[in-house]
């Protein structure tokens, strides 16, 4: 199953931690959505997206209520 992109990210992930979250994207060619810098700029085989560039690309922000 993700095995093959496990060992591919385990040479990558910047956190150990996030090895099996980078393989399931690589398996289905899938962007991660996090927050987290070290994730984001610590490897380059899967895009990562901010919250900011997922209200961007999507196109709208919800709006709290006044």
């Amino acid at each position: 199953m993700i095995t093959p992109f496990i060992e591919k990210v385990e040479k990558v992930s910047p956190d150990p931690k996030d090895t099996v979250y980078l393989a399931c994207a690589l398996a289905i060619n899938s962007k991660i959505w996090s927050n987290d810098k070290k994730l984001k700029e610590g490897q380059e085989e899967i895009q990562v997206i901010t919250t900011e560039e997922l209200i961007n690309e999507v196109g709208f922000i919800i709006k709290e209520n006044s």
